[in-house]
């Protein structure tokens, strides 16, 4: 589970994918099945993660087969090569931004959302041991909890005493607060009455089933200004790649208001984002 996808970028950047049709790719010999389109990167216009189905050859009006797809590079690989002389065509969706830079700049908004809050918002598995030498409540690290698999007490030489059944503990899930029914630590035991310590195991999942709607939002201005950073530079540094860029930018100024924006609204929201709280 992303924070955002690949689709909500698209839409929030006015990144969509540009239909060819009947792109000229090359002429059959008999022999070869590589051909190369006349735009890339290739994109996956129906964001289902296989860009394979989307993509449609014709060999002298004859469909065939599509093999695999270099999306970066715009190769497509045909499971048999055409006969000699005959035009091959395909029709394929493109944009200057691929989904893998899309992708990359998810990740790091991502990493960078995780390093401001002290958290993950993604379903992950969890194994903590924690020494309790008094009372019987702890904290997890990582909360809310959406489940917890197995609660286990344990000696301090590592030897389980007793793996609890759920009517022996409570758990608040949105705090992430474990509470022992049966233990209960530094209270003190026969015969000569020391406080007693043991290791309790918790194994849980934490996380998120849906990502809440500020971090998506975060999400989203995040990685806009990371694609939107990278645009700028090829702006100053590859004026050649203009002609293409135009399609989805009129003006580079525009590229680096919306910068601005973005930067701006990015502090604001970070204010927003639900922060890891730990207990002393």
């Amino acid at each position: 589970m992303n924070y955002c996808s690949i689709q909500d970028l698209r839409l929030y950047l006015q990144f969509t994918p540009i239909k060819i049709e009947n792109d000229r790719i090359g002429i059959g010999d008999g022999v070869n099945t590589k051909f190369y389109t006349s735009y890339k990167p290739v994109v996956d216009p129906d964001y289902d993660e296989v860009v394979n189905d989307d993509v449609e050859v014709k060999v002298d009006g004859q469909v065939f087969q599509v093999l695999e797809v270099d999306c970066e590079e715009g190769c497509i690989y045909l499971v048999e090569p055409p006969p000699p002389g005959a035009q091959v065509l395909s029709s394929y969706s493109w944009h200057p931004i691929s989904d893998q830079e899309l992708r990359v700049a998810i990740e790091a908004a991502e990493a960078e959302i995780e390093a401001e809050c002290g958290r993950s918002f993604k379903e992950s598995f969890h194994e903590e041991i924690i020494l309790l030498s008094h009372g019987n409540t702890l904290t997890l690290l990582n909360s809310p909890v959406i489940r917890v698999e197995s609660v286990t007490i344990e000696s301090l030489s590592g030897e389980v005493i007793e793996e609890l059944q759920p009517s022996k503990y409570e758990c608040y899930t949105d705090i992430g607060l474990i509470r022992l029914k049966t233990y209960y630590a530094g209270k003190p035991s026969p015969p000569w009455f020391t406080p007693s310590t043991f290791y309790v195991r918790i194994r849980y999942v934490a996380g998120y089933r849906e990502v809440p709607g500020i971090v998506k939002q975060a999400a989203l201005l995040l990685s806009s200004y990371h694609i939107l950073s990278k645009i700028s530079i090829l702006y100053t540094t590859e004026p050649e790649y203009q002609g293409k860029i135009s399609i989805v930018f009129k003006k580079p100024g525009e590229v680096f208001s919306r910068l601005e924006f973005l930067r701006n609204e990015i502090e604001r929201i970070k204010k927003q984002l639900p922060k890891q709280v730990k207990v002393l």
